[in-house]
């Protein structure tokens, strides 16, 4: 993608939920599931988000439309418009993943967030049903779910920090430790490299 196409897909991602303004607060915090009309009436903030920024000039059509579209699911079954496939822009396809990932990633009112890992697995299951495969692909490729320096918990116990990812199983870097498990003692580090070690999991974020 050139400079431009990332401010522009940058913005629809900055914005991409701003209809919700629109959208009553007992809707957005309601503590449980939506009834069929309230679930109606959240399905019209992309049209909403659309309608208040098509008059500005300072945001590009393309964000606008990225916004339009992000909740388009590549087999029809997205809203507000049930587009398909290449009915939808690449902007509305990055800035849809983009949001799913964001939205189980954080907690809600009537469910806890998701382990990094679980979205990341939940994206993937997406994959030409929900999500473009191409676009997929690239987040496959490109993203981390442990970023580089973050604390994680095995689930031997162990507690170590990401030093390097390996490409292609972000949820599998390689761990410096640093610290006795049980004294919290520094120890001559060593490291453990997930891609290697199959029996090991990341339970947690520290």
């Amino acid at each position: 993608m050139t400079k431009e196409s990332i401010r522009e897909v940058t913005i629809g991602g900055l914005l991409h939920d701003l209809g919700k303004i629109k959208v009553s607060s007992t809707i957005i915090n309601k503590n449980g599931p939506l009834t069929d009309e309230e679930f109606e009436e959240m399905k019209k903030h992309p049209i909403y988000g659309k309608e208040l920024l098509e008059e500005n000039i300072n945001i590009p059509h393309s964000s606008i439309v990225g916004i339009e579209q992000h909740h388009e699911k590549v087999n029809g079954k997205g809203y507000p418009y049930g587009l398909t496939g290449n009915e939808i822009s690449k902007y509305g396809k990055i800035i849809c993943i983009c949001d799913v990932y964001d939205a189980v990633s954080s907690d809600r009112s009537y469910r806890n967030k998701f382990n990094p890992s679980d979205a990341y697995e939940l994206i993937l299951a997406g994959c030409g049903s929900s999500f473009d495969s191409s676009i997929v692909k690239s987040f496959k490729e490109t993203f981390s779910v442990y970023p580089l320096g973050c604390c994680v918990r095995l689930s031997n116990g162990i507690e170590g920090y990401v030093i390097k990812q390996n490409k292609n199983f972000p949820d599998r870097p390689v761990l410096r430790i640093l610290y006795d498990n049980e004294t919290k003692i520094p120890i001559k580090f060593y490291e453990i490299d997930l891609l290697e070690t199959p029996n090991l999991i990341i339970e947690r974020v520290i």
